[in-house]
């Protein structure tokens, strides 16, 4: 050791002998044989501390989830990576449109049932539900530091929290269809008769924010115009890519992740955002009350903004939730022009959403 400090020699020297460190002082010793007695300071959020509760969920030994965010080939690779983080805890999956989630948990709990730990979809009007019906639990994951700021207090009493985001985009048929629409008013052209394919906003929540979204921007002459040009209404938002896939629809209203993800696996579909606005869809996600595993459920909770998890989202085609993984294929929302339902909106919005939908599209 010099006056001026450690030669680069030295250093590596102290470096590989990290055994004999620990046993001549440890890092106390070495920091302090640097010229220094302060560890430095992390430079962001560190993850928690969950061995404890790692270990009694493991006792409980399973999970029942209930998920409408993802479709379901991406919650089963979430599960896949929560049973790998943590072996020895089972997964009970149950994947369904955002409104039959909501209805089945609302059964299940009125009847007494407690057999669902933990539930997520992409209505956060849902979780307003939820809530008055004293369905939840508060609890604040400790590792929600690593979301963004913006995204951290979706409920001021810590009973539910962002989960996943969502992004609805145009899709097409690749093989049928050229020059795709470049805005959503572009679908109201006429050449589009026949060849339209929608979801239905009293089944699917992603849905139900494009069209609040839309309704807002365009009025409900926007949705008018529609019908008059045919679209084939089915129930999930991934029922637009189905038909698309098939040939029997051309373009439509999809989610952006899905929609690459079966790009991925061969389907002749792709995603344009809309130059006029991508709707961002917030997807909650919480701990219910009397559920049958409660500790399985907080852990599960808390993996939610894990660094594996956002990784599941990005190799899933979803953008991440934690801002030091990179977005797939540098998708960044930042750089999109979005719009955001409001929780008041989603409340308010749905018994009208679903009269209006069926007095102008008849179904």
């Amino acid at each position: 050791m010099t006056q001026e400090g450690t030669s680069r020699r030295e250093f590596l020297r102290y470096a590989g002998a990290g055994v004999v460190l620990v046993g001549s002082g440890g890092l106390g010793a070495f920091l302090e044989a640097c010229g220094s007695t302060t560890p430095p300071a992390p430079a962001g959020p560190v993850a928690a501390d969950v061995t404890k509760l790692y270990a009694d969920a493991k006792k409980e030994g399973k999970l029942v989830w209930y998920t409408a965010q993802f479709e379901l080939s991406q919650a089963q690779a979430v599960v896949a990576k929560f049973k790998e983080k943590f072996p020895g805890i089972e997964v009970d999956l149950t994947r369904q449109t955002s409104q039959i989630i909501s209805q089945r948990t609302m059964e299940d709990f009125n009847k007494g049932a407690f057999t669902i730990d933990v539930v997520g979809t992409a209505d956060e009007g849902n979780f307003v539900d939820f809530k008055k019906k004293g369905a939840l639990i508060p609890y604040t994951p400790p590792d929600l530091d690593f979301l963004p700021k913006q995204y951290q207090k979706l409920d001021a009493d810590g009973t539910y929290f962002l989960s996943a985001i969502a992004l609805i985009v145009l899709s097409y048929n690749t093989k049928l269809v050229t020059s795709p629409p470049q805005k959503w008013k572009d679908m109201l052209d006429p050449k589009w008769k026949d060849k339209i394919t929608l979801g239905h906003p009293g089944y699917s929540g992603q849905v139900l924010n494009w069209v609040l979204a839309t309704t807002t921007k365009y009025t409900w002459s926007y949705f008018q115009d529609m019908a008059k040009l045919n679209p084939k209404i089915g129930r999930s938002i991934n029922d637009t890519l189905t038909d698309e896939t098939a040939g029997e629809r051309q373009i439509g209203a999809s989610a952006h992740s899905v929609t690459l993800g079966r790009k991925a696996s061969g389907a002749p579909v792709d995603a344009q955002f809309p130059s006029d606005f991508t709707v961002l869809v917030v997807q909650p996600q919480g701990v219910l009350k009397n559920a049958p595993h409660p500790n399985a459920a907080r852990l599960f909770q808390n993996f939610n903004y894990s660094k594996e998890m956002s990784q599941v989202m990005a190799d899933t085609y979803q953008p991440p939730i934690r801002s030091d993984v990179p977005g797939p294929g540098g998708l960044s929302i930042d750089k999109l022009t979005t719009v955001r339902v409001t929780v008041e909106q989603l409340t308010s919005g749905l018994a009208e959403a679903k009269a209006k939908w069926r007095e102008i599209m008849g179904v």
